[in-house]
């Protein structure tokens, strides 16, 4: 399956306007959240409302979603966080030195804004093994 604008605007008539009865296609889960825009474009075409027909929602949290009428319910990650955890967990694993939080290259309350979490702990690590 492909993941554009395209692929979900053929999925949303496929199941509003397909040759084959469907049945009703009510929860999705986006791929992320332009994709869910174009379901929700598409589901407004077929005369499917959201959220009376069609429960969505997408994921990154684009600030645009909320333009969406109705707003699109959407899930934001914090990636810089992930990274800072993995980069914590691998250093951990090695037995490097892993920065405690709050200090440039560790994600979480208080992280030096320009830090890098996942580079900054790689960069740690080679460190610790030279």
């Amino acid at each position: 399956m492909r993941y554009s604008r395209a692929s979900a605007r053929a999925a949303v008539v496929e199941w509003t306007q397909g040759a084959t009865p469907v049945t009703p296609v009510t929860p999705v889960a986006a791929f992320n959240d332009l994709i869910a825009l174009a379901v929700l474009a598409a589901a407004a075409r077929s005369s499917s409302t959201s959220p009376d027909d069609l429960a969505l929602i997408g994921v990154d949290d684009l600030p645009v979603s909320s333009l969406a009428v109705p707003a699109l319910t959407t899930i934001g990650l914090d990636l810089t966080a992930a990274a800072g955890d993995l980069t914590a967990v691998i250093l951990s694993t090695v037995g490097a030195p892993v920065p405690a939080p709050g200090v440039p290259g560790r994600a979480g309350p208080g992280r030096h804004p320009r830090a890098h979490p996942a580079r900054d702990g790689v960069a740690a690590w080679l460190t610790a093994l030279s």
